[in-house]
Order: structure tokens, then sequence, then C-alpha cells
């Protein structure tokens, strides 16, 4: 058994070594994530795929009896002894967290550098929920990742592939037992920054005799969703609510940038990604549904859940595909709700069918009554007004793409109108149906950094393909990628050409829009347009 581990062990070292890690840098850091270098070569990251997918040499490791004797309590579910070595290990009468209970939290084992924490759902989604169900084991291990984390233990631990608890725990292989440590973890990695660290206590409404005192916070207590403070004036633990416990040093930190699901490994995946070739629908749901993960973050190779979901048929062959797209279609409507132009200075939000006015200066602020106009002008406006008319005119010029030499046509869908449009440089132009400097709609659809953004008006008579390095063209990528849409992957904007045959993109009159001006067509970005019409244009393509 042992030459059957060496041999496994040798072989992940080596390919470690000749995929980009530095190994000296792991084994330097043994309580810690080590390398987490991102790993952009493909043919490099497949490696990772293979050994994370075969579980890197951790059943060799338990059948050869060389994981700590606190990793195999864990994962064999023995409650009451984790509980005794944990207990052992801290010093409750001391403020920070001591050495010996952090090497028993954080110490690594096995070639994937598994935490305690991670082993447990490591293991966990190795045996399926059919075959063991809601077993005491299960039930044991869930009891042991809140003992866990109640100590302080990091509910964002990576491994030597830069995978968390999420990925383990909430991708291709989740168990129910797997989830419900998952879903643990991400609440107590809310406030993790909180561990370790010297805060003050604020907003309390019981005691209020401790608003004020300083201490040092420890570990989640997943059952009350609270934190142990150690408060320095009374020399014990209390448990507070994380709303009240604020840092001392930066007491302006509130939580962390992402939530736990939402952290990439080295090959910059989510786990949320591996649900829909898996066709993990409910775990999907539970994904975006209860932990809110988002459907954007792309991969090392541009993709995103959203636009793997939206992938040829990806909704009839995977349930998750479907979860995602209707998360994409609620989170557009709520973006927009939340994108209608508000009063500028009480900031009662527009009524749909009872547009604001507008300053006439500017163009930029609006207000629901004359009184408030008055008061805004007074306190803020009118320092401002004149900065941003003269920024409402600032733009960038669209040039005209170079020719490929080939030509080019296009149907309208909505009408079945078909437009030859001659070369395909031939589509930088002014409709027929408006006049110079008249403005009209067009859609940018468009996305990956390396393709051309296709911009066409509603008659596909202004109808080009604007490939990257061009002016203008990273700002409309930008407002693209950023457009909470159904897809997000398209944008609408409002166009004019100038007297010199000019396309121009031009930042609105409109506060809830983001404007550039393009020389010669004015462009409009409207953060409204999340589902797919625009006033005055329809969504033909």
């Amino acid at each position: 058994m042992m030459q059957t581990i060496r041999v496994v062990q040798e072989r992940i070292r080596s390919g470690l070594l000749e995929n980009g890690t530095d190994v000296a840098a792991n084994e330097r850091d043994p309580q810690g994530d080590g390398d987490q270098s991102t790993i952009r070569r493909p043919e490099q990251r497949q490696f990772y795929r293979e050994i994370f997918s075969e579980g890197g040499d951790l059943t060799e490791c338990f059948c050869g009896g060389i994981v700590s004797e606190f990793g195999a309590r864990c994962v064999s579910g023995e409650v009451a002894r984790v509980k005794a070595m944990l207990a052992a290990a801290d010093q409750s009468d001391q403020p920070h967290a001591p050495a010996a209970l952090i090497e028993l939290l954080e110490t690594r084992e096995t070639s994937m550098r598994l935490s305690p924490l991670l082993m447990i759902v490591s293991a966990g989604k190795s045996v399926s929920d059919d075959a063991d169900g809601n077993s005491p084991l299960r039930r044991n291990q869930i009891q042991i990742a809140e003992l866990l984390l109640s100590y302080g233990a990091r509910p964002d631990a990576k491994d030597t592939c830069g995978k968390t608890v999420c990925h383990y725990g909430a991708g291709a292989m989740a168990t129910d037992m797997t989830m419900a440590v998952v879903q643990r973890a991400a609440k107590a990695y809310e406030t993790s920054y909180l561990f370790n660290q010297e805060v003050e206590l604020a907003g309390l409404t019981g005691d209020t005799s401790m608003n004020g005192m300083r201490g040092i916070a420890r570990g989640y207590h997943c059952s009350s969703g609270r934190r142990a403070v150690y408060l320095h004036d009374r020399g014990k633990q209390v448990s507070v609510k994380p709303e009240n416990v604020k840092l001392v040093v930066d007491p302006s930190t509130e939580s962390n940038e992402r939530t736990l699901c939402d952290l990439q490994c080295r090959l910059g995946t989510v786990s949320l990604l591996e649900t829909i070739p898996s066709n993990r629908g409910d775990v999907a749901e539970f994904l975006v549904n209860q932990l809110g993960a988002s459907i954007d973050i792309q991969d090392l190779d541009d993709v995103s859940a959203r636009s793997m979901a939206m992938m040829g048929m990806a909704e009839l062959v995977s349930p998750a595909a479907s979860v995602i797209k209707e998360a994409a279609r609620k989170r557009g409507r709520e973006t927009a709700k939340a994108d209608r132009r508000k009063c500028a200075n009480c900031t009662k939000p527009e009524p749909r069918d009872n547009k604001f006015a507008e300053c006439a200066r500017c163009k930029q602020v609006r207000y629901c009554q004359k009184e408030c106009q008055v008061a805004h002008w007074k306190a803020h406006h009118k320092k401002e007004c004149r900065k941003l008319a003269a920024k409402a005119e600032v733009g960038v010029k669209l040039e005209r793409p170079p020719s490929t030499g080939m030509f080019a046509a296009s149907i309208n869908a909505r009408t079945g109108e078909a437009n030859m449009l001659g070369k395909d440089t031939d589509g930088f132009k002014k409709p027929a149906n408006v006049a110079v400097g008249e403005q009209f709609y067009v859609k940018c659809q468009g996305g990956p950094p390396n393709m051309p953004i296709m911009i066409y008006d509603e008659t596909r008579q202004c109808n080009l393909s604007y490939p990257p390095g061009l002016a203008g063209f990273e700002e409309i990528r930008a407002k693209i990628v950023a457009e909470p849409a159904f897809q997000g992957r398209k944008t609408y904007m409002k166009a004019s050409f100038d007297s010199a045959g000019q396309f121009i993109d031009k930042q609105s009159k409109d506060p809830s829009a983001a404007r550039f001006q393009y020389a010669g067509t004015k462009v409009i970005y409207n953060g409204l347009q999340s589902q797919g019409t625009h006033e005055g244009y329809k969504n033909v393509g």
C-alpha cells in the first residue's frame, strides 16, 4: 500500500511542477493556501481538472493511514472526539486563537492540500445520497463542519487547484450533506474577515453597557448566526450578531467583496459552471437562489454560466441551464427596476407614465417637483451643472472598419425584408429614413474581447462589424458586458451621422444612461434596456 501511495504522490507532485505550481512554496505554507497563481495555459489546466475529478490521493492516504488523527476523525464523523481535541487546543481565556488551534483547523493534508473542512466535503462527494441517505455519518459530518467553523476554520480555504468548499460541495458531485456544509460555510464567510481581529461592539440594544467595548472576534456559530467575541474588559467570550461587530483598524470594511460561491479557482472557474454539463439543476438552483451566485463570472476562456446556458440547445439538455436563464430574466427585471430614474433631490423614483422634468442646461438630473429643483440647485447642482453639461458633449469617434473584401447582406427577422449591403464596409452609413444629425436607435451585440461587435439599426441600412482595436470598441464592449439584459450580450444605443458622414456614439441626455460620443454618429447607451426592447426600436434579432 505504501508503495502505491508513494507512486501516486510522486505522479501528482511531478504533474504540479510541470504544470505551473510552486511546490516549494506550498511546502513552506503548511497551514495556508500556498501557491495560488493562475494557470493560463489550456494544456496545463487539463492536469488540474483531472486530479480534482479523481480526488487526488485522498483515498490512498486514508487507506494507508497517513492522514492525521484529527483529519481522520473529522471525516469519520466522530463528533465527541473532534470536539474534545478542539477544546484542548483552544485556550478560551486568551483573546486570540492560539497557534495550536490554528494548526488543528488549517493544516493541509494529502497532495491536494486539504484542510479538515475541505476533507469532509471531498470525502462526502464520493458517496451518493441514494446509497447513504440521511445517515448518522452524514449528520455527524455536518455537525463537525459546524464545530470547525465555530472555532474559526477558514470557510474559504483553497486546495492546490484553488478549489474551495463550494467547488467540492456544490459542483457536479454535490450531495445533500456537502451542500449543507457549503450553506453553513457561505454564511460564515460573510464575516470571516473579522476572525482574530480587534473589533468593537456597537448598536447593541440589549446589554447596552457593552457598546464601545473592544475585543477579538473568534469563530462563527451556525445555529445562531452569531460570532464569538473575546471582550478584553470582561475576560471572556460573548456571542454577538455580526452587524454589531466592527473592525477597529478599518471600520469601513463591512463584508468580503464576493460571496463564497463566486470565488474562482486557479483555472478561473466557479462551481456554478459545473452544473450545466453535469445536468445538476438542483445544485444550480441552490447556488443561484439560496447563495446568490453570480451568473456572469467568466473563466479564463471568457465563458460564464450565463453564456454557457445560452449556447445552442443547452436549456433543453440541462436543467441547470434553465435555472440560470430564469435567473438572468429575473435579475434583468430587478436591475431595470433599480435603474429607474430618481429625483436628484429626494430620490423619489420616476413613475413610468409621468416623466420628471430635467435640468434645462445639463439634461443630467431630473426632479419630481419645482421645490426639489430649487433646493437641489442651492445645495449641490449650481456647482456641478456646467461641468455635467460639458461632460455630456465629450465623445469618441468611430472609425470606418477596414474591408475584408467580402460582401454582406442582412434579413430583418421581424419584417422579413432582405437588404443587400454590398461590400462589408458599405453598412457604415446613415439610414435613408433619418436626417443628418437625427438620432436613431442601433443594437450593439458582442462580448468576447477578441471578436467584432455587430452594430445595426432596425432597417439594417446602417450595419457594420466593428473589430477590436478601433476607437470606441472597448467603451461599447464594456457597456455590452455590463448590460443586465436577458442574454447580457447586447445593448441598445442612440446614433446619428453628422454632415461629414461620420458615425458618432454620444452620451445620452438621460441620467440613467452612460453616454459617450464617437465622431459622426451619436450612440446612446440606455441602462433601462434590460427587457430587450427600446422605445421606438423593437428587438429584431
